[in-house]
């Protein structure tokens, strides 16, 4: 497991909850508009690897599906599965059980992915070896209630491209 992100850790009703520490919602750029297609099938394209993800619902069904690349992330209905390459070429796979799922959060940058469920109260993070510097993402199973929102995160490095390109 990995922590590249600063945290706020918070106790509820015996339990701790990991979110994304505010401030980093400050960083958050432009849109990356997907495409939807029929059934709950989505697809996004992005020049960028550094990216945040939400997907919100008032519940996700089982068979919800993420394609990330080096990474995927699959809701059975009572286990969330994060699959990926080890530095070896076998998958690793990590897997949380919840009683249900209504939020999917992931924060992604070049060389890792974080996901936080249901507002924290489950995370799972791991370091990827991205192939290429785009990202393609491909959701399947995404409930017809459900809004997701992509949107590139500004770095210093992107932010220096902004101000050079005005």
């Amino acid at each position: 497991h990995c922590l590249t992100l600063p945290r706020e850790l918070k106790l509820k009703n015996g339990k701790l909850y990991q979110q994304p520490a505010r401030e980093l919602y400050q960083m958050l750029g432009s849109e990356i508009q997907a495409v939807h297609g029929r059934n709950g099938d989505c697809f996004a394209a992005a020049d960028t690897r550094i990216y945040h993800l939400t997907l919100q619902a008032a519940e996700c069904p089982a068979g919800l599906h993420f394609e990330l690349g080096e990474a995927s992330l699959h809701w059975d209905g009572e286990r969330f599965v994060f699959v990926r390459q080890n530095w070896a070429g076998s998958d690793e796979t990590r897997a949380c059980l919840l009683r249900r799922l209504d939020c999917v959060e992931i924060w992604s940058d070049k060389s890792s992915i974080e996901v936080f469920l249901n507002g924290g109260e489950a995370a799972l993070s791991a370091r990827i070896l991205p192939r290429t510097e785009a990202a393609a993402i491909a959701i399947t199973g995404m409930p017809e209630n459900a809004e997701l929102t992509i949107r590139k995160i500004r770095t210093n490095k992107n932010t220096e491209k902004e101000r050079k390109s005005k």
